[in-house]
């Protein structure tokens, strides 16, 4: 017992057990997040050479589920541009839901991109794997930049009049930037890009995310050397093959959209090729048959 605490014990004293430290979790501070950009790569080019077919959207907005929406994409006949666009923001909202059965997120899609800010990594993590792989399966390419910051979405607003639209879309970061600046770091491939200043939650992220019931245990692998010649902080990458099953597919679709693409974006899909190869070899498995 003490002068100080009447009610304490000598056993209070020192007992030799020490209270677990806190996990070092991220968005304690407001308006922190992590914050992920995908990018669909080649979609200007798409753009290009396939008209526009309003006809194939409308089927966007008809009531319904994914799944119903991917069968009438199948029997729409609709031109690459139109295919590749439908399936990345249907992904991308499929992504986003399965993240939010275990963290909340933030989900913006426009264009040929997409943003989703959460507080934890290894959510972010989840959320870009599920995205490249079934991306990947479908053959739409993809490379995402992750990274920590500010994150704010100010207002989003739509507003039809009889001759006027008006279409609103305002949020900003520094997280907004560094993501973006991630992805565009030049790095080639299909690739989930991690930029330094997340390289703290990294631990946490390992980690946690197996206890949280998140689907597919990721790695985080350096980057090669030759790949860290940019000033924009981007020294690692996150693994993305998924269960062992899936891998061979995964390893065909690249190929293919190899197959098919002209010479000057073979430099991506070598890039692809090499990175799937290298998560291989962190996973003690041998690398993919040419």
């Amino acid at each position: 017992m003490t002068d100080d605490d009447p009610f304490a014990s000598d056993d209070d004293e020192d007992d030799g057990c020490e209270e677990p430290p806190e996990p070092q979790l991220f968005a304690y501070e407001e308006n922190k997040r992590v914050v992920v950009f995908a990018d669909m790569l080649g979609f200007s080019k798409l753009t290009l050479k396939h008209s526009i077919e309003p006809d194939v959207f409308l089927e966007l907005q008809r009531p319904g589920n994914v799944a119903f929406l991917r069968a009438s994409l199948e029997d729409a006949h609709a031109n690459l541009l139109s295919e590749r666009f439908i399936r990345f923001h249907l992904l991308a909202a499929e992504s986003a839901a399965q993240v939010r059965m275990v963290e909340d997120g933030e989900s913006i899609t426009f264009s040929d991109c997409a943003f989703f800010a959460t507080n934890k990594l290894y959510a972010a993590a989840e959320y870009a794997t599920t995205l490249v792989r079934s991306a990947l399966e479908v053959q739409i390419p993809v490379r995402i930049g992750i990274a920590a910051g500010e994150f704010l979405v100010v207002r989003i607003r739509a507003d039809f009049g009889m001759t006027n639209q008006d279409h609103i879309v305002q949020f900003l970061g520094s997280g907004v930037s560094l993501a973006n600046a991630t992805e565009h770091c030049g790095v080639k491939g299909c690739r989930i890009l991690l930029h330094e200043s997340a390289k703290a939650l990294t631990a946490e992220a390992e980690q946690m995310g197996p206890f949280r019931n998140i689907r597919s245990p990721f790695q985080i692998l350096p980057l090669p050397e030759e790949e860290t010649k940019s000033k924009a902080g981007v020294f690692q990458e996150i693994g993305y093959l998924g269960h062992l099953s899936r891998q061979d597919e995964l390893w065909k679709a690249v190929n293919e959209m190899a197959a098919a693409s002209e010479d000057e974006e073979q430099i991506q899909y070598v890039a692809t090729r090499n990175a799937l190869n290298r998560m291989r070899a962190a996973s003690g498995q041998p690398p993919f048959a040419p």
